[in-house]
């Protein structure tokens, strides 16, 4: 039996976090009509940010309403700011470190998640994906990669959509999958990776795996 880090959703849920206008002040871009796709991670090169740049290229450049929001710092940012084409400049938005209300203001304001986590070649591993469960717990549909702790994460056409970014080739599907699902779409998998947190990863979940262990080793 796997015990993974429980997600503490009640917690999450009386948190504090600020409506869309007061997020259009702290981050100085007005949302008003937008929608947003969300990356929160740290810029380093197995987090796959600048294939999520490549990859929704051709998706942003046909929804003009869509807007980019990346969250964090790394080594990787000057090179990922360099791969935006100017066309592009005002709908892809690096925000750099942000605090916690502001990261939970986000996650609720946005309707797509994307980390596009690889192996780097086998270089390096993803973790445990904790992002993923926070995107789906807030009703995002979530892309990810074939990398760690991800695939646990992400439950494959049911919360979300799972590539091997190993394979550079797989970068040109992330705007194919968005340009094939309609607003209905990406609200039922948005709905059904709230309901796969809760019944795999929520605290009470995790407080009941151990009692079925601790009854078992007695």
């Amino acid at each position: 039996m796997v015990i993974h880090p429980p997600f503490d959703d009640q917690k999450h849920r009386s948190l504090p976090t600020y409506e869309k206008k007061e997020v259009s002040n702290i981050i100085g871009i007005n949302l008003s009509g937008k929608r947003i796709i969300l990356s929160v991670s740290r810029l380093v090169k197995r987090k796959g940010i600048d294939l999520a740049i490549r990859g929704l290229n051709k998706y942003l450049t046909t929804n003009p309403s869509w807007i980019y929001l990346i969250a964090g710092s790394g080594p990787e940012d000057k090179y990922i700011k360099s791969l935006v084409t100017p066309e592009l400049k005002d709908r892809i938005i690096f925000l750099g470190q942000i605090d916690n209300r502001l990261k939970r203001s986000l996650f609720k304001l946005s309707e797509i998640f994307i980390l596009p986590v690889h192996s780097d070649q086998g270089k390096d591993i993803e973790g445990f994906g904790i992002s993923y469960i926070e995107a789906s717990f807030h009703k995002n549909l979530v892309i990810g990669g074939m990398s760690g702790g991800a695939t646990e994460a992400v439950r494959e056409r049911h919360s979300g959509f799972l590539l091997d970014f190993d394979q550079f080739e797989n970068v040109g599907t992330i705007s194919e999958i968005l340009l094939s699902l309609d607003d209905e779409d990406i609200e039922n998998y948005g709905e059904r990776g709230e309901e796969y947190v809760l019944k795999n990863f929520s605290s009470e979940v995790t407080r009941k795996k151990i009692e079925r262990i601790l009854r078992f080793a007695n």
